[in-house]
C-alpha cells in the first residue's frame, strides 16, 4: 500500500494542472490496437494541436524516392535510432515512445501518397529526461524523404522549450523544419544499432537511415495483359494490350504496446491530454481502469 500512495498522489496533481482537452480519432496504444485516420483530402496528415502536426510539404529538390510503402512499425524502430547530443558527450533518444507511437503512422502513410517532389515535416512536443511529468514539454521540428533506399531525416529544432513565452505573449515559436542547404544548430547520432546497419550521418542536423527491410514503392497502376483476338486484319501477330488497373495503398496501422508498467501507461495518458488527444471523460475513465491494475 505505501508503494500506491506516491503514485496516487502524482496521478491527482497532474490530474489538476492538466489543460482542457477535446476528443479526436488518434488513441495512444494503452489499452490495445492504435488505428490512424488517414485524412480524406489535402496535404495535413495529422494534427493535434498547432504544436503536433504532420504535413506533405512541396520540396525545392526533387527527385525523392516517393511514393513509397514503409510500415509504422517500421518507421517506429527505425527512427529510435536516432540521438540528440546534448554536449559532454552526453546523449539521448530524439523521440519519446509516445513520439513514436504518434508519428510513424501518419509518416508511413505520407510516404505513400507522397510525390518525388514532396517532403513530409513534422512538429512534435513531449516531455523528455528523468523528471518525467514535472519536464517540460519540448518541441523537435524536420524534415523526412526517401532517397536511395534510406530514409533521410533533417532536424531544424530539437526539444526547445516552447510553451513558456507562448503562455506569456501569446506567441507561437517559429520551428524550424530543417534545410538541405543549410544545417541547423542540432547536433545528432545514430546508436550502434543504426551504424552496424550502414546508417549514415550526413551532417551534424541530417541523418540518412538504413531501412531494416526493402521498401516497395507504390505504383498507381497495376499492368495486366490482356490477349488480343486470335487474328488481325493484316496478317500479323497479334501484340497484347496493356490494361491499367488503380491499385490502392493499405493504410498502415499500429499495432499494440504489451506488457506495459502502470506508471508508463499513467505518463502516456497524461501526454495524451496534453496534446488534446482525448477529452475529460475519456482521461478519468482510463485514469481508473489503469489504476485497477495496481
Amino acid at each position: 500500500m505505501q508503494r500506491r500512495a506516491p503514485l496516487i498522489a502524482l496521478l491527482i496533481a497532474t490530474s489538476l494542472i492538466a489543460p482542457a482537452s477535446h476528443a479526436v480519432t488518434l488513441l495512444e496504444g494503452l489499452f490495445g490496437k492504435t488505428e490512424y485516420t488517414p485524412p480524406k483530402t489535402g496535404d495535413k496528415l495529422y494534427e493535434a494541436n498547432e504544436f503536433d502536426i504532420v504535413r506533405l510539404t512541396a520540396t525545392d529538390a526533387p527527385g525523392n524516392q516517393h511514393p513509397v510503402q514503409i510500415s509504422a512499425e517500421q518507421l517506429k524502430a527505425t527512427l529510435a535510432d536516432i540521438e540528440l547530443k546534448t554536449g559532454d558527450s552526453k546523449s539521448l533518444p530524439l523521440f519519446t515512445e509516445d513520439e513514436l507511437t504518434v508519428l510513424s503512422a501518419p509518416i508511413s502513410y505520407g510516404f505513400s501518397k507522397a510525390s518525388p517532389g514532396q517532403d513530409i515535416t513534422f512538429m512534435t512536443t513531449d516531455r523528455h529526461g528523468a523528471l518525467g511529468l514535472l519536464a517540460p514539454k519540448l518541441g523537435t521540428s524536420g524534415r523526412m524523404f526517401i532517397k536511395d533506399n534510406r530514409l533521410h531525416v533533417i532536424i531544424g529544432d530539437a526539444h526547445v522549450e516552447y510553451q513558456a513565452q507562448y503562455r506569456m505573449t501569446g506567441f507561437k515559436r517559429n520551428f524550424s523544419m530543417g534545410d538541405r542547404q543549410t544545417a541547423s544548430k542540432v547536433t545528432l547520432q545514430l546508436n550502434r544499432q543504426a551504424q552496424s546497419v550502414g546508417s549514415q550521418q550526413v551532417r551534424n542536423d541530417w541523418v540518412a537511415l538504413s531501412l531494416q527491410q526493402p521498401t516497395a514503392t507504390v505504383q498507381t497502376t497495376a499492368n495486366t495483359v490482356a490477349p488480343n483476338p486470335p487474328n488481325s486484319a493484316n496478317g500479323k501477330a497479334p501484340q497484347p494490350v496493356v490494361v491499367s488497373t488503380p491499385v490502392v495503398a493499405p493504410s498502415p496501422t499500429i499495432t499494440p504496446r504489451e506488457n506495459r508498467s502502470v506508471e508508463d501507461r499513467l505518463r502516456s495518458l497524461q501526454s495524451l491530454r496534453d496534446k488534446n488527444l482525448i477529452s475529460d471523460d475519456e482521461y478519468r475513465q482510463k485514469r481508473i481502469d489503469i489504476l485497477k491494475d495496481l
